[in-house]
């Protein structure tokens, strides 16, 4: 009985698989010409990944990913560049003490608001600081002693990670809500300063011919041997000079009126500098860091970082390059609370507690327009509020542009041989003037020997004259005694004739001698 229940059930499943089989097609390469050999070429569509999309990198080379610099196609070096999270440089940092979480808190939410990615590096105690560290004769308090430590360590850091610029920002630092728009403006101006077309290809959107930019000084100071000026006209973000607090000032004559309204103030200009003061921000390129590292701390310093680097500006034997604006174009903010809050590298002894913070040194303070650019409003407000000057947007108040000009005693020129032209006339004429003055007539000016050498050649000719005399006397004598001899001798007009052209012939020295060309 089982058996044959056995065989029943076998013979049922053989069916059972028979006539599921046979629904499919078969599969065998011999039979199915559907189904690809060996060796056939895949469909395109078997390497599409249903999952990920197609790598973006498939049809890079290897010197397109490995290289130091990238593709062209990247705008590297373009202006928009300055448009981006880093403005433009290769890095961004921010210099703060380990303690100063308030001072982190601010910067931080400041940075992010206006898109703007960093890194913080920490500020440097003094204290700690050993004096085997220090270079020979550096003698400084405590907090600038800090300060030049901390800013060192960053320029140590982009040497040593070849970082070809970097943005540096201390822990105070504040700037226009619009100041995307004035880094496009910033890289232009450091390109025409520095003499590189616009349209020429670099690394930096900002070229690649200088060593520091202080966007944020106290001080400034042109370089008299440089004329080239970029000028930014109509510039909301220009406080008026009644509110400008550097302590050494560009003279902005050429460009600014005698006027109280402070609409006739909106002019900033960057230019060559021979001197700066304070570090409240400044882009600093590789080469730059180079030359700060070994001017700071290879050889015998002793200054505070920004007074060094002042110093190296207007220092021609390692050519670092300054470029500056001004009015300057990041300022400072200072918190609410006792005024020894601001600094962390000297207190005040008379603390005053103010209760609301400010900002100063420039227009439209990002810090100061927090709250309403966290509520989404579209105008800003000035740092002398909206009963003074009326709220702007963001469009306007970027909307400066600037271009280049050549400033020679106080005249602008805008086409550059005109000013050529000029520069090299007025250079003349002052040149001609100096030697009036001095009383000593251009187009007789005579080499110092030359009166020597004028006076010797007159003693021989006096010699000469004196000599010929008595020859001639002899020969008349001579003359006669022969004439009354045997009536025949030299004539008298001849030898006269003779003198006298002997007399012409050295009298032409000192004449030739005045007649050369100078």
């Amino acid at each position: 009985m089982f058996p044959r229940f056995e065989v029943a059930g076998f013979a049922i499943t053989l069916v059972i698989v028979f006539l599921f089989g046979s629904r499919f097609k078969p599969a065998f390469p011999d039979l199915d010409p559907s189904v690809p050999k060996y060796e056939d070429e895949p469909p395109e569509a078997s390497f599409v990944d249903d999952v990920e999309p197609p790598n973006p990198f498939e049809d890079a080379e290897a010197g397109d990913v490995f290289s130091q610099q990238p593709p062209e196609e990247t705008g590297i070096g373009k202006l928009a560049d300055t448009m981006n999270s880093t403005l433009g440089f290769g890095k961004v940092f921010v210099i703060s003490m380990p303690d100063r979480a308030d001072k982190r808190d601010a910067f931080s939410l400041q940075a992010r608001l206006s898109n703007i990615t960093f890194q913080v590096r920490d500020g440097v105690a003094g204290a700690d600081v050993p004096a085997k560290a220090l270079p020979l004769h550096f003698v400084q308090d405590p907090g600038a002693t800090g300060c030049w430590r901390a800013h060192l360590n960053v320029m140590q850091e982009m040497v040593r990670e070849n970082i070809q610029s970097a943005l540096v920002f201390e822990d105070d630092a504040d700037w226009d809500v619009a100041i995307k728009y004035q880094m496009m403006q910033a890289a232009r101006a450091t390109r025409f300063v520095t003499g590189q077309p616009e349209d020429a290809k670099s690394i930096s959107p900002y070229g690649d011919d200088w060593d520091i930019i202080w966007f944020g000084h106290c001080a400034a100071n042109t370089d008299p041997e440089h004329d080239r000026q970029f000028v930014v006209t109509d510039d909301p973000t220009v406080l008026p000079p009644w509110s400008r607090s550097e302590f050494i000032k560009p003279d902005m004559s050429a460009w600014e009126e005698d006027s109280d309204d402070y609409l006739n103030f909106q002019t900033r200009i960057y230019f060559k500098s021979s001197w700066n003061s304070c570090t409240a921000a400044y882009a600093i390129s590789l080469r730059g860091a180079e030359k700060v590292v070994f001017t700071e701390s290879m050889v015998p310093y002793n200054d505070p970082v920004d007074n060094g680097m002042g110093a190296m500006c207007n220092q021609h034997f390692l050519d670092f390059t300054c470029i500056a604006p001004f009015p300057t174009v990041v300022g400072i903010s200072k918190p609410a609370g006792p005024s020894n809050r601001g600094s962390d590298i000297r207190g005040l002894e008379n603390e005053q507690v103010v209760e609301q913070g400010w900002s100063e040194r420039l227009m439209y303070s990002t810090r100061q327009n927090i709250p309403r650019i966290l509520t989404g409003e579209e105008d800003f407000v000035s740092v002398f509020g909206t009963d003074d000057v009326a709220p702007m947007s963001l469009k306007d108040i970027g909307s400066g542009t600037g271009h280049g000009e050549w400033v020679w005693a106080g005249t602008r020129y805008f086409n550059e041989d005109e000013y050529k032209a000029v520069r090299d006339t007025d250079l003349k004429q002052a040149e001609a003037e100096a030697d009036q003055e001095e009383g000593i007539e251009v187009g007789d000016w005579q080499s110092p020997i030359e009166p020597e050498r004028e006076q010797g050649e007159h003693e021989v000719e006096d010699r000469t004259v004196g000599i010929t005399g008595k020859q001639d006397g002899a020969s008349k004598e001579g003359a006669a005694e022969v004439k009354l001899a045997d009536g025949a001798g030299a004539s008298g007009p001849e030898s006269e004739r003779e003198s006298d052209s002997e007399r012409e012939m050295l009298g032409h020295t000192p004449e030739l001698l005045e007649a050369q060309p100078q």
